[in-house]
């Protein structure tokens, strides 16, 4: 996975950077500001088309980030015992205010969003946007479009 910079096929002038590995859901036609004609924008796929990516419904990342917020949470506890750092003593608690309070957002933020994706709140999330997809694919002249951009239909 790499940072790819994107140029407009017609002019030439760059439009954007974008992570590879990252999809957005959306259009996947954009219109150049510059010489005003449209390219396949790489940074978005058409949910309706390919579907939900797996990892954006994946429990996983979250459980991951949930393990490394209470071993920081368990670091903090476990450090504010220690009086003997070099480090003057108010360092030492701003030390630890700034990795408990840390953990407890990372365990927050995660279980929120793992809680989502168990209740099926985070599909229904998806939903709004597969129904604009399904606007657009009904559109022949939209998948024409499409097809003659180059969009990659089997990924």
């Amino acid at each position: 996975m790499q940072y790819i910079k994107y140029k407009c096929n017609n002019c030439g002038k760059y439009l954007y950077t974008y992570y590879e590995g990252v999809k957005k859901y959306g259009t996947a036609i954009g219109r150049c500001k510059n010489c005003d004609r449209e390219y396949l924008d790489l940074r978005y796929r058409e949910i309706d088309i390919k579907g939900i990516q797996k990892k954006d419904l994946s429990v996983l990342p979250y459980l991951i980030g949930i393990a490394f917020g209470v071993l920081a949470v368990w670091r903090c506890y476990y450090l504010s015992s220690w009086e003997d750092m070099e480090m003057p003593k108010w360092g030492h608690y701003i030390m630890l205010i700034f990795i408990g309070l840390l953990g407890v957002a990372i365990i927050v933020f995660c279980t929120w969003d793992a809680i989502e994706i168990l209740t099926g709140k985070k599909k229904e999330k998806y939903e709004k946007k597969i129904e604009e997809s399904r606007r657009r694919i009904r559109d022949e002249s939209y998948m024409e479009k499409l097809k003659k951009l180059g969009y990659d239909f089997d990924d």
